[in-house]
């Protein structure tokens, strides 16, 4: 449940014995580490080395009952800072430099494909390996991009060649990369392909390799996943890898390495729930990058890393990683006050898990595109972007957001996804609930899909404009807010919620807000002040009526505090957890939170300081319960539904 990544504990057995007499002193604060490989690429004499003293400093982890796993640091490469390393390997086993698009060549990364590069690098996990580790796991390098200074590969001669020769085609590296960004879409698939087969044969000389010397042993792969330009996921590394006789596991990542923006960590759950939608069906065991480089305190403070630790439990991971003690920069104390407070939240957590394990996210769904649509004059690879990659503003007013779908309520759909969709994609979306704004609408419309539309939409500008909302309010959208976009009304069949005027003369405008049928769903269309995270109480409750008239939230917080709900529910679409993060500075008040179709009738409120029971009222499929005030900001709590 809790990993612990460690530093050069195997060079310093004296840091290994604290640790575990520290470990000791806090039962359930860590149930297993990871040594790490060399970094660098020295010679294989040396990682045999690394190896034997690695094997005499895991015993006395054996010995305190706690499993042993390891990272191998070094595949393809991490870039330019690797150079203060040994390298020594790099000439004397001839490994292949990778080379960028744009001819740029890295001289610390590799050629996925080279013969000498794979040569080395099998040796390295054989070595390794033989250690017996319960989990191997491959660094983040293994990855077609961010390879400075290139930024996306590889493009060396060998890599055109056998492109080349695979599609009859005579392509230069120029010709090409002009096809991949501006040309036809099939040569672009054709790369896209081509390189995630050539790292798939890697992933699977890896894991064979490591199988052939710890037959028993696990395979995990640690990752960003940011860009869909070399596919959108990364079946075709864990494929491979479900060789073994368990299931590969997952750690994906996504920065906030220390907590001077908070708002940062919910952001990386949201980011990271993109990689858990795109994992396949084999992977159970995801433990998320907990990673607070470089390990002071005056970095990520011991209680930031616990809050990061219970979002990315409450969005569905089952398991905790951390890179969080590698360095000894630090006065012991603040170690030691980190295991203290594992220990202390892991009733809390294991709770969490458990609940995973046997639910889904119930958050609202963000739509987003692939790699096909969208040209790429720069040629600079941003094709495949995502422009909704850690959700919008919704996630920031209350309503959580999450790329995991399959039990969404509903989807939000934000303009800039839509340059990025391909017409087969965008028919998928009539199928769904959808909450989005007028610009979308009208990129769909100009997309050719306006006979779809029971509406059209205008834009207006006027000096001054006023929302007059359905309940007798009137909003006019904070230029302070993260996305403000100019007033649009929507013209044609729909459900108002709010109108325009202008606020100098009064002149009406038409419908701001409106819900409409499309096929056999409804959509909620905002031409005014959607994504937006300064608005009013009555401007919320406006859009969490356009949520439930389309869909069914499965909870939310109905008192105006800034606080995020992120919910859990049965394969029923039953609630049956609801996570409640306070993303403010402030203490919050008593919360009431509504509870849609509730998996149970008893509540139960629990974080790490507390558990309690809830009274609740029932409403028809709904309940009504009141969590107590928190005492801080910047905190999460969770209510179970049994």
């Amino acid at each position: 449940m809790i990993n612990i990544r460690l530093g050069k504990h195997h060079n310093h057995p004296e840091h290994s014995i604290r640790l575990i007499e520290e470990i000791k002193k806090n039962p359930g604060c860590c149930d297993r580490v990871w040594f790490s490989s060399e970094y660098g690429l020295p010679l294989l004499e040396t990682h045999e080395k690394a190896a034997e003293l690695i094997r005499e400093t895991a015993e006395l982890y054996h010995k305190a009952g706690i499993t042993v796993d390891l990272q191998i640091s070094n595949t393809i490469g991490h870039g330019e800072y690797m150079k203060s390393r040994d390298n020594s390997g790099i000439k004397a086993y001839g490994l292949e430099y990778m080379v960028g698009h744009d001819g740029a060549m890295s001289t610390y990364c590799f050629c996925w494909n080279g013969q000498n590069f794979r040569r080395y690098t099998e040796q390295v996990i054989k070595i390794y390996a033989a250690l017996q580790p319960d989990t191997i796991w491959i660094d983040d390098d293994m990855r077609p991009d961010n390879h400075a200074p290139v930024k996306t590969g590889c493009f060396c001669d060998e890599c055109i060649k056998s492109f080349n020769r695979l599609y009859g085609s005579v392509y230069t590296r120029k010709e090409l990369v002009d096809e991949i960004c501006t040309g036809e879409r099939v040569w672009r698939e054709r790369w896209v392909n081509f390189v995630r087969k050539g790292i798939e044969e890697l992933s699977k000389l890896l894991t064979d390799a490591a199988l052939s010397v710890a037959p028993d042993t696990r395979m995990a792969i640690q990752y960003g996943l940011s860009s869909n330009a070399h596919g959108g996921d990364i079946k075709y590394i864990l494929d491979p890898m479900n060789a073994a006789k368990r299931p590969p596991a997952s750690r994906a990542g996504g920065g906030a390495y220390h907590d001077k923006e908070p708002y940062d960590i919910l952001r990386k759950s949201i980011l990271i729930s993109l990689a858990h939608e795109r994992l396949p069906d084999h992977v159970e065991y995801r433990v998320p990058e907990i990673e607070n480089t470089p390990y002071v305190v005056f970095g990520k403070s011991n209680y930031g890393t616990m809050l990061e630790s219970s979002i990315a439990l409450a969005y569905g991971d089952t398991g905790l990683s951390y890179a969080s003690m590698m360095t000894n920069f630090e006065y012991n104390e603040f170690f030691s006050e980190q295991l203290y407070e594992l220990g202390r939240h892991r009733t809390y957590w294991q709770r969490l898990i458990d609940v995973n394990r046997c639910t889904y996210s119930g958050n609202i769904g963000i739509v987003s595109g692939g790699y096909m649509q969208k040209d790429d004059p720069e040629r600079s690879f941003d094709f495949g972007n995502i422009p909704s990659l850690a959700g919008s503003t919704l996630t920031m007013i209350g309503f959580a957001e999450s790329h995991e779908s399959s039990h969404a309520p509903v989807f939000s759909l934000m303009n800039e996804v839509v340059d990025t969709m391909t017409d087969r994609e965008i028919e998928g979306l009539f199928d769904r609930p959808i909450i989005t704004d007028a610009i979308a609408i009208e990129k769909l419309i100009e997309r050719g899909f306006g006979a779809r539309l029971p509406i059209t939409v205008s834009k207006i500008q006027p000096l001054s404009c006023r929302e007059h909302l359905s309940n007798g309010f009137t909003w006019a959208q904070s230029c302070f807010g993260r996305k403000v976009y100019p007033p649009y009304i929507l013209n044609g069949d729909c459900e108002a919620l709010g109108t325009l005027n202008d606020g100098l003369t009064g002149e009406e405008y038409g419908v701001s807000v409106g819900i409409i049928k499309v096929g056999d769903v409804r959509w909620a269309v905002f031409g005014y002040s959607l994504w937006n995270d300064i608005v009013s109480g009555p401007k919320r409750d406006q859009i969490i009526r356009a949520i439930n008239s389309i869909g069914k939230l499965p909870a939310y917080v109905c008192t105006h505090a800034q606080v995020t709900a992120v919910c859990r529910v049965t394969g029923e679409c039953k609630t049956a957890a609801v996570s409640v993060v306070n993303i403010s500075i402030s203490p919050t008040p008593p919360l009431q939170v509504r509870i849609h179709r509730p998996a149970g009738k008893k509540f139960v409120f629990e974080n790490a300081d507390t558990r309690v029971v809830l009274p609740a009222v029932f409403e028809r499929e709904d309940a009504l319960v009141t969590m107590p005030g928190f005492v801080r900001g910047w905190d999460i709590a969770t209510i179970f539904v049994e």
